[in-house]
């Protein structure tokens, strides 16, 4: 073992076993899926707070379990593997929200654990495929693969990584961007277009094709800030990740690209004041973006049958299915995109816009981050941070940027908490944090669905827009769309044996009624993040809930698992439905998480409201920028990707006239 102790390691055996026991079937339970093992490693390769607190976690239980048993002598390792059910089933079914929460916290655990084994992955006809990175094409060509693998970031001059640095670095640029995801790379694009002196920086490694993996926790620990185990606190508990990696969220996302709806660009100049931002004005910013990225519909030979099933669901609702628009160029179907395209096809900023950024003359620092932004006199100067370690955190020496601007793209959580830590105290930065709240539907049928195949997401529908709520189909890591099952045990198993004919699909909805903030806490690891769902929020929610059911059971679902709490875990009847709209539901009981995140930087004219002016600059603070979707004073309505490279396009042309 390299992290848990032996009493930990008995634990979590034990625990995994009663998970996954063992049964007549030919999947593997938790002793021969080496669950001890994957957890050891996944905390290993974890941010030591994040390893602390999962063993807080395993801590939890064990001592809950003596109280339980009203035995002082009892233990989880050593307990009959019928007290232990019985014993985890009054947390899952408890009244009380944190113990739920507590307990789908060990759960995902064991699930991870459970699919990291290659057994597990066999048994259940996921390693099928001869190629797993193209399980929905033709063999694949040696000159197409290594095209795709060309797209992979290699080592040029310009690109700075982790073992290149001296213990220091003191630097001098025009401008300096934090954050090379879509917002920071091609707003520094634009900048070394135009012939300024720009350095790039980004916290994370960089990931190449060797260091992607099929594993969501393993992709979530080493790419993810807090090891991917970043929650919200509030009325909810929301899980919410932000990506850590050269290229920020388009690595580890599903490259969907949507123009906000004009309706909200009309919003944003009604009710904060924002100019420049109409359609037509970001009309020809879009269009740079959108060629440059190689944004295209889906191509139909890659949707596989969980995309496809999901298409005619939504007619069979009367609902549109649309075939959604991605930033890719010779997508394989692998449904892969969220732990980093295994193929290259992704176009993610790593491989279209940092490359062109270097080739244009700028330069790239991996593994730096920043504390603050340097402001003398109301002017901003350069930035201070400290060289990270990567996937430790360790402090490997200090980094000061002297620049004439900076452009800060470090994503909503941590734009604002860089804003704060350099001593901006207005009450607009880091409040008015909105997200998309989130929720996912399986169903069983009786035909194989392969979930795994195909586009990640291939279609959504818009024609529930106007009500707040956009609909999708999805496929994530095997663990992380098991959650939606309930229960542990032989259960549980036998759900997940049907899991080749299960699909998945997923719905998130405008985040109107729903509002939280961000703010720095000195001495603390991690800021502080609360976010509450509202009552309009939760009904639009339930209503998505109820309608991906409906399409569920017109595809041919046998049972349908919507995952709410008080009621039935698993439908069996399109009729049930009912149950779901009728239901008088609180925010706690609906499964949910952060699909999107932005607005604590809002734009807007009156500076005692907004953080930053309609040229993105912070208000009060001469030469300090802001390139993410931090800036959004409202939700775009749709995906909010696309949105923030356009905008990001417009400021590079602001600054490269400003400079």
């Amino acid at each position: 073992m390299q992290v848990l102790t032996e009493s930990e390691a008995r634990l979590v055996r034990q625990l995994g076993q009663v998970a996954f026991p063992r049964d007549t079937s030919d999947i593997p339970d938790g002793i021969d899926a080496q669950v001890v093992k994957y957890v050891d490693q996944l905390l290993h390769e974890s941010q030591p707070f994040e390893r602390a607190q999962v063993r807080a976690l395993l801590q939890l239980f064990d001592k809950g379990f003596t109280v339980w048993s009203a035995n002082p002598r009892a233990r989880l390792a050593t307990a009959p593997v019928e007290d232990i059910t019985d014993y985890l089933r009054t947390w899952e079914e408890s009244s009380v929200y944190s113990r739920r929460m507590a307990h789908e916290g060990l759960r995902s655990l064991l699930l991870m654990a459970w699919f990291g084994s290659e057994k597990v992955m066999g048994a259940l006809g996921i390693l099928e495929a001869d190629d797993l990175d193209a399980p929905l094409t033709p063999p694949v060509t040696p000159e197409v693969r290594a095209e795709l693998d060309s797209r992979f970031l290699a080592k040029p001059e310009g690109l700075y990584e982790f073992g290149d640095y001296g213990g220091s670095i003191q630097e001098r640029c025009d401008v300096v961007v934090v954050g090379s995801g879509p917002g920071g790379a091609l707003v520094a694009l634009e900048l070394a277009k135009a012939g300024k002196s720009v350095i790039l920086l980004e916290a994370g490694p960089v990931a190449r094709k060797a260091d992607l993996v099929r594993d969501g926790g393993l992709t979530m620990a080493r790419y993810f800030w807090d090891s991917g185990m970043r929650t919200t606190r509030g009325n909810v508990i929301l899980p919410t990740m932000q990506a850590k990696v050269l290229g920020g969220g388009s690595v580890v996302n599903s490259a969907i690209c949507l123009r906000a709806l004009d309706s909200t660009l009309d919003a944003w100049a009604d009710e904060w004041g924002v100019e420049g931002h109409s359609a037509d004005e970001l009309a020809p910013h879009y269009d740079a973006v959108e060629a440059f990225m190689g944004i295209k519909e889906v191509d139909e030979s890659v949707m596989g049958p969980r995309n496809d099933l999901f298409a005619e669901g939504c007619r069979a609702v009367g609902l549109e299915p649309v075939r959604i628009r991605r930033n890719e160029e010779g997508c394989l179907g692998s449904a892969a995109c969220l732990y980093g395209c295994p193929n290259g096809a992704k176009l993610s900023t790593d491989r279209r816009g940092v490359p062109e950024f270097i080739a244009a003359g700028g330069r790239v620092f991996s593994s730096i981050h920043v504390d603050s932004v340097m402001i003398r006199h109301g002017v901003a100067t350069g930035i201070s941070g400290h060289i990270t370690e990567p996937f430790t955190s360790r402090d490997a020496g200090p980094v000061k940027i002297f620049s004439k601007a900076v452009v800060l793209a470090a994503g909503v959580i941590h734009t604002p908490v860089i804003a704060q830590r350099s001593g901006l105290t207005h009450d607009a930065i880091g409040s008015n944090l909105l997200m998309h709240p989130s929720t996912v539907v399986a169903g069983q049928l009786d035909d194989d669905v392969m979930p795994w195949f195909g586009a990640t997401q291939g279609y959504h529908t818009l024609s529930l827009l106007d009500y707040g709520i956009k609909l999708e189909s999805l496929w994530a890591d095997p663990a992380l769309m098991a959650f939606r099952m309930q229960g542990i045990g032989k259960g549980l198993k036998r759900q997940l044996a049907g899991y080749r004919n299960t699909a998945t699909w997923d719905a998130w909805v405008s985040g109107d009624d729903s509002v939280g903030r961000v703010r720095y806490v000195r001495g603390s690891p991690r800021p502080s993040i609360t976010f509450d769902i509202g009552r309009g929020d939760m009904r639009r929610l339930q209503e998505a809930t109820a309608v991906l059911s409906e399409m569920l059971f017109a595809v041919g679902a046998k049972k349908v698992f919507p995952g709410i709490h008080g009621l039935a875990p698993t439908l069996t009847d399109p009729m049930d439905v009912k149950g779901i709209r009728a239901a008088n539901l609180e925010p706690q009981e609906l499964p949910s998480g952060s699909n999107h995140v932005f607005g604590t930087m809002p734009m807007g004219s009156d500076p005692t409201r907004a953080a930053t002016g309609s040229d993105y600059a912070v208000h009060g603070v001469e030469g300090l920028y802001v390139s993410d979707t931090s800036l959004f004073p409202t939700s775009p309505g749709v995906n909010p990707m696309l949105t923030a490279m356009a905008m990001a396009h417009r400021l590079g042309g602001i600054l490269s006239e400003r400079l």
